[in-house]
């Protein structure tokens, strides 16, 4: 494997060993863990995070490995976005597993290729490993789709777009005064629907900008016109329970992995799928993860 693999992991040493296990499976050349720090208070969590650093010595393959463990706890914004930065420090392109999105093998082979094949394609922004319509005919000529949805249950990136990442969503106020995503998105259903919900995401910024990163990476990626490579097959298992950050929901566990034994169907275009984007805007993004979003704020004001 080309790319390096990092892991991030909190206080859930049994999930964690399932994502690991998976790694050690691949065994990638260069491996880099972080592992956040307890919060103050918390009864019983400094033996968690403790449990989920001993993977390190776990690592039975010949690899470069890198560790970051954290003393005090980061949170769940600086703690994921803090460990990535980390990696990029030396890295030019990054698969990225947290410990509940447990991967098939094939995951990583996807995701090494598509980290190669389009190094130097600026369009493209992020690999996805979790395909939530994956077999449908969506992927009847492909097998893989650009759109301007790609998760991060299971993810890649390349240093040259990460380096864009802002917390705090600095420009937004410019952004939005130009037209924001009227200018990227070809459906303008959906342009008025981000516009929307990240305006109201930004009005909150100061009580979120802690809890949450990822949508801060979605604007990152809307800002610049950015694609992403979404699988045919569905390549990630989150094991997330109703505690975990990223949960709210059965949906979490309703799509079932499988391996990927073919990438050579490329796209004929880099373009965005405008039918996909929008089928999975309203079956998907709407249903669950804007109501993820926004249930956060309400938490945090």
């Amino acid at each position: 494997m080309k790319a390096p693999v990092l892991l991030i992991g909190f206080n859930r040493p049994d999930n964690m060993a399932q994502v690991f296990a998976q790694i050690r499976k691949a065994k990638p050349d260069v491996f880099y863990i972080a592992v956040d720090g307890p919060r103050p208070g918390k009864e019983g969590e400094a033996e968690k995070c403790e449990d989920c650093r001993t993977f390190a010595k776990q690592v039975d393959w010949p690899c470069e490995l890198h560790t970051l463990f954290r003393e005090k706890n980061a949170g769940c914004a600086l703690g994921v976005s803090g460990a990535i930065s980390w990696a990029f420090e030396n890295e030019d392109r990054l698969i990225i597993l947290e410990d509940d999105c447990v991967p098939v093998l094939s995951f990583f082979t996807f995701c090494d290729e598509m980290l190669e094949r389009y190094k130097d394609d600026t369009r493209i922004w992020q690999v996805s490993g979790r395909s939530y319509h994956a077999n449908s005919e969506f992927f009847k000529d492909s097998d893989y789709i650009f759109s301007h949805y790609a998760h991060i249950w299971g993810w890649a990136t390349w240093k040259r777009c990460w380096d864009y990442f802002d917390l705090k969503m600095s420009d937004y106020p410019d952004f939005i005064n130009i037209g924001g995503a009227c200018n990227i998105y070809q459906s303008n259903y959906l342009a008025k629907k981000a516009n929307k919900s990240f305006s109201r995401f930004y009005a909150n910024i100061e009580h979120i900008s802690s809890h949450t990163w990822d949508y801060q990476w979605s604007y990152t990626k809307l800002k610049n016109g950015a694609l992403g490579i979404v699988p045919s097959k569905n390549l990630i298992c989150n094991i997330g329970s109703a505690s975990g950050a990223h949960s709210s929901g059965p949906y979490i566990q309703d799509i079932p992995s499988e391996e990927m034994t073919s990438f050579e169907k490329h796209p004929k275009f880099v373009i965005a799928y405008k039918e996909f984007d929008e089928y999975h805007y309203k079956n998907h993004i709407h249903k669950s993860i804007i109501k993820r979003i926004f249930s956060k704020l309400k938490k945090y004001k």
